[in-house]
């Protein structure tokens, strides 16, 4: 996917090649386990940023609206059969099944991962296995619930999110340096001042530079 190829760059030229490493293993260990494998998602909590692999070479289409939500849908509420027959004319296309496990470290959540398959079945048998390789807690699973692989979207906005972590990044550095105070104290203090102000923390960022660019 060109967002994630154009986000791991943006992490490799910034030092922080783990997050390329983990979606390479996961990539790895996953398409072992899991045949059928069409595409993942791999979410990190502590950058708020999602990155995306697609086995195929030609990508499915990113989720849109032309399937109602009612499409195979029956009287009775209950019918999974019907739900599980709406969510799939809803689909990416290639798309039968989807499975999201959280992914844990030492009791603590610190990502997601989302995997899709061109069968019905694709994770029934392997679901126990697939949790074990890659560190997810398989009890907390979500079947079913992105058959539109509609994690494509929060992947697409990766490298802006990394260049707004950039901006912020940058500004603390020079408030850091101008009020002689560590980085981390005048990241919490912008912070603050952002939300007192209402706007997002990056506005405040690029105000700063834009103020130590007129100096």
């Amino acid at each position: 996917m060109p967002a994630t190829r154009d986000a791991l760059g943006s992490l490799v030229a910034a030092g922080d090649e783990r997050a390329v490493a983990d979606l390479e293993d996961v990539v790895e260990r996953a398409e072992a386990i899991v045949p059928g494998l069409v595409g993942l998602s791999l979410s990190f909590s502590h950058r708020d940023i999602t990155l995306t692999y697609v086995a195929d070479t030609t990508e499915p289409a990113l989720p849109h609206e032309s399937a109602s939500a009612a499409d195979g849908l029956s009287e009775d509420p209950l019918d999974e059969d019907a739900w599980q027959r709406s969510a799939e004319a809803q689909a990416a296309p290639g798309v039968l099944s989807s499975l999201c496990l959280p992914i844990v470290d030492d009791d603590r959540v610190i990502g997601d991962l989302s995997l899709y398959g061109s069968r019905r079945d694709t994770f029934d048998a392997c679901r126990a296995a697939l949790a074990d390789t890659v560190g997810a807690w398989a009890p907390a699973a979500v079947a079913n619930a992105d058959l539109t692989f509609r994690s494509r979207v929060a992947a697409a906005d990766a490298p802006r999110v990394l260049a707004d972590e950039r901006t912020v990044a940058t500004a603390v550095a020079v408030l850091a340096e101008a009020h002689g105070v560590s980085r981390r104290t005048t990241r919490r203090r912008l912070e603050e001042a952002a939300a007192r102000a209402g706007i997002p923390v990056v506005a405040l960022a690029l105000l700063v530079l834009e103020e130590r660019e007129r100096d």
